[in-house]
């Protein structure tokens, strides 16, 4: 084993889980691209606690324990990302029903729809005006993170 291969190794080792890493990327991307306006830390504190409740809550119902909800946090990530910031009720809506789509239509016990479209789905036939996908703004960023989600979902070999 050469010196590059260990060194990405041990780096690769030392960054936080594939689903811990998409959510510090979308959050680092919300505050790059938000300029964390009034609306926008709402509708991200709505969504998020939204999202964390409600997966929680199914999750406990569910198992009888408590979970940390990994996934909703990202799908309600995404939601806030391209829904209009200031339609915080629709946003809230749309992750609730993203939730509730992802627990009850289900084939072979794996969810139909895609949590995060179905949010968005959601939001848009609540309001169609409502897409407007602002976190797209920084290109940098969206390359720098969209490679680093990439390489630790293992999507990307980069050795």
């Amino acid at each position: 084993m050469d010196k590059k291969e260990s060194f990405l190794n041990l780096l690769y080792k030392k960054f936080p889980d594939p689903y811990t890493t998409i959510i510090l990327s979308l959050i680092i991307l919300f505050i790059v691209n938000s300029g964390l306006t009034y609306n926008a830390v709402i509708a991200f504190f709505l969504a998020t606690l939204t999202a964390f409740i409600v997966e929680t809550s199914i999750l406990y119902f569910k198992f009888k324990k408590y979970v940390f909800p990994k996934t909703a946090i990202i799908t309600s990530l995404i939601v806030v990302s391209i829904v209009d910031s200031g339609s915080w009720l629709i946003i809230s809506l749309a992750v609730l029903l993203a939730l509730i789509f992802k627990h009850t239509i289900r084939y072979n016990d794996a969810p139909v729809f895609n949590p995060a479209t179905s949010g968005l789905f959601a939001a848009l036939m609540l309001n169609p005006n409502a897409g407007t996908w602002w976190a797209n703004s920084n290109t940098i960023a969206i390359l720098i993170l969209g490679t680093i989600v990439s390489w630790r979902i293992i999507l990307l070999y980069l050795y």
